[in-house]
């Protein structure tokens, strides 16, 4: 989970939803805030094109709870999906 830095309203979503994520058994790690954090509102996963499909079913599953969030393939970890909680949009 990262989400920009001084957002508390971000960093606040972000921590619950790692919890939630957890809940549900998925691995997430400590949510990071960043100085340098992407320009991106809302939820956004971040993930290698070799990976969408786990993308893809995290995206399914935050849908059906309310949660819309965009998809951003690039070059991260192989096997990993970065969540990215910006500002409201």
């Amino acid at each position: 989970m990262v989400c920009p830095s001084g957002n508390q309203e971000a960093y606040g979503f972000a921590k619950q939803l790692s919890r939630v994520l957890e809940a549900a058994h998925w691995h997430t790690s400590s949510t990071v805030q960043l100085d340098n954090a992407p320009q991106n509102t809302g939820v956004t996963l971040f993930v290698r094109q070799a990976d969408l499909e786990g993308a893809k079913q995290l995206q399914d599953a935050l849908q059906k709870v309310g949660i819309w969030s965009a998809i951003n393939a690039r070059n991260t970890l192989p096997g990993i999906i970065k969540v990215y909680v910006g500002p409201k949009p």
